[in-house]
């Protein structure tokens, strides 16, 4: 294909990459010697623009040389922050007739993302890309530069193991993967001296139960589907009826003994499932049995070969549900193991951590009084 320039010629080509370099905009007034081909402003090494009395220019705009750096500084945002930070402490302490400190920039890497879940690091010690250095570059960039809180998802483990099984030898791999995340996170924070005062809190939000397309609890088998609205399935289904009472149909169902399942009215459902207090939960609750899940058989011969060998959604109590939760960092104890607790509990620990009022919530300060230092 041919690309049109501005000045009406053109190139033949197959593939067009298009870069763009960064400028700065102009203030009237200044020395025109003092601006570099970029629109750069030429500073000395205490941000003042050569040649001016009191007007300072800082970060991408600035243009300091020095004998580490005689075309000037990499135009990222830790200069800048930096570069503004000394400038406050230099204007400061030229109120108070002290000297001046010099800016002097120490490279701790570099970090970019090249595509979706896809990035490049450089760290003085190592250089990696790809998945992990995503993940590093999301939490340290966004940390350092943005300076917020940040929460962030690895669904590796959770993909796999669905697709493969929790014990599957694939699903290890992806656990590993995962884990090698965390420590490269870990060795990026303690190279940036942050380690010691960064709270972290690695939990998973539920566990993994092996499954089969031989352990299938089919819904066409208990009731016609043309009568009921069918409004979940997989460990546990739930239906409307169209033409019967919920009692009427549950009642149809437990005379069929079907093993592996149980059928509630929504109001009988175990309480300890907290699941019958909404009226957006279906009149008629069935619970399949660890390891089995409830389908129709709309799809089945073309679904069958690529079921999923993991799941979750069973009861909370099986151990199979059980769920990671690691806590470490200047508000924690250390080295103190808890019993399990349900991680509608994370929240408030999170919140107290960070000193901020939880909103209203069904959990409470139980893991915060056992894991917190205060």
């Amino acid at each position: 294909s041919n690309i049109l320039l501005s000045n009406g010629e053109s190139i033949t080509c197959h593939n067009l990459i298009w870069a763009a370099g960064v400028t700065g905009n102009l203030i009237k007034g200044i020395n025109p010697e003092m601006i570099t081909k970029s629109n750069r402003y030429i500073v000395d090494r205490y941000n003042k623009i050569e040649g001016e009395n009191n007007i300072y220019a800082l970060g991408d705009i600035a243009l300091m040389k020095t004998e580490k750096y005689p075309n000037g500084h990499p135009q990222l945002a830790n200069v800048a922050i930096n570069q503004g930070k000394l400038l406050a402490k230099n204007l400061s302490a030229l109120v108070q007739l002290k000297p001046l400190k010099k800016y002097e920039y120490t490279d701790l890497g570099s970090m970019a993302t090249i595509g979706k879940h896809k990035a490049v690091v450089e760290l003085p010690f190592i250089k990696f890309s790809g998945y992990l250095a995503w993940f590093v570059w999301m939490f340290l960039h966004l940390m350092l530069i943005l300076s917020v809180r940040i929460a962030f998802y690895l669904n590796v483990v959770d993909v796999v193991g669905h697709k493969a099984g929790p014990d599957a030898p694939e699903t290890a791999a992806a656990v590993k993967e995962a884990d090698d995340a965390v420590g490269r996170l870990l060795a990026g924070l303690e190279a940036r001296g942050l380690r010691k005062r960064t709270n972290l809190v690695v939990v998973s939000d539920h566990g993994m139960t092996p499954c089969s397309s031989d352990r299938i609890i089919f819904l066409d088998d208990l009731m016609d589907l043309s009568t009921v609205q069918v409004e979940s399935y997989g460990p546990n289904g739930g239906v409307r009826p169209k033409t019967e009472t919920a009692a009427e149909l549950v009642a149809k169902i437990r005379a069929k003994h079907v093993s592996h399942l149980q059928v509630f009215l929504r109001e009988e459902v175990p309480e300890q499932l907290h699941y019958r207090d909404n009226p957006r939960i279906p009149p008629v609750v069935l619970i399949a049995d660890d390891g089995w899940n409830i389908d129709t058989k709309l799809g089945w011969p073309k679904r069958q070969p690529s079921y999923d060998h993991g799941t979750h959604g069973y009861d909370p109590a099986s151990p199979d549900m059980g769920a990671l939760f690691i806590a470490s960092g200047p508000a924690f104890k250390s080295g103190v193991e808890i019993p399990a607790v349900e991680n509608i509990h994370v929240y408030n620990l999170l919140c107290a951590a960070l000193g901020l009022k939880p909103a209203p919530n069904d959990g409470d300060h139980r893991l915060a009084r056992a894991v917190l230092r205060r």
